[in-house]
């Protein structure tokens, strides 16, 4: 099962267990109150209290999420400008050198978007990192063979650091990846979901009216932001992808294989 169908399943869940609480809450406030009794101030301030809690922590999950989604995305735009740096610098080579080391550099261009594309399976995703990481690896040994063939220190000193900057964006790539909002806020965010939409069937049944559109509505709205911000935290599973970087890798991959 993907990232997609589980985000999919988890928001099903919570618009059902969020109508469910509702029409307990209504039923509660039916069962224990006069139809005609008003909402008492203390019930006010504390469904308030909860109500502006909930909106914290969505803004707070979604902003996360969002910064996360927009880091990725500039992650992808630093990796295409340092394989473009790297095949800029080659030109300071000897022309007998440049050959072998822009082939290994166009591989390894190639591997970077095979593991974007791969992401899907953590399995292929890995072994695609991998084999990234042994063609930087021996990127790195070439480009120095050649900067010491050379004895030009003016070209070690752009060439080296501009090769080593390959590994720090990969690997920054990495943990940018595995980098997700904790299981426990969102377990709180659906607690505090959950307890709103009680409050709010509660509020109905105190009122006398069922006010079904309503608090299907709000169940509804609130799995709906649920799915975009899973959607934004999980950029490649769902809608909202990063696609359209990780083409701008392939592009300069197809050019540098030419």
């Amino acid at each position: 099962m993907t990232r997609l169908y589980q985000a999919e399943l988890v928001c099903l869940a919570a618009f059902a267990g969020m109508c469910l609480t509702a029409y307990a809450g209504f039923y509660v406030a039916r069962r224990s109150q006069k139809q005609d009794e008003p909402p008492t101030e203390i019930f006010s301030t504390v469904s308030g209290a909860v109500f502006a809690l909930l909106g914290l922590l969505v803004a707070f999950t979604f902003h996360g999420a969002y910064s996360r989604y927009e880091h990725r995305r500039q992650l992808i735009r630093q990796e295409v400008d340092a394989i473009r740096t790297v095949a800029a610098y080659l030109d300071l080579l000897p022309a007998a050198a440049q050959p072998q080391l822009r082939t290994r550099l166009a591989v390894y261009a190639q591997s970077r978007t095979a593991y974007y594309v791969k992401l899907i399976n953590p399995t292929e995703a890995v072994r695609e990192k991998d084999r990234a990481n042994t063609i930087q690896a021996e990127l790195w040994r070439e480009a120095l063979a050649a900067v010491r063939a050379q004895a030009d220190d003016v070209t070690g000193t752009l060439l080296l650091p501009a090769v080593n900057d390959l590994a720090r964006i990969a690997s920054e790539r990495s943990v940018t990846i595995r980098a997700h909002i904790p299981a426990t806020i969102w377990f709180f965010l659906l607690g505090v979901a959950l307890v709103c939409a009680g409050l709010a069937g509660y509020r109905a049944g105190v009122a006398g009216r069922a006010s079904k559109f309503y608090l299907v509505l709000f169940a509804l709205v609130m799995a709906a932001v649920l799915y975009l911000i899973l959607d934004i935290e999980y950029p490649r599973f769902g809608l909202i992808n990063l696609d359209e970087a990780n083409r701008n890798l392939e592009a300069l991959a197809e050019t540098l294989a030419r």
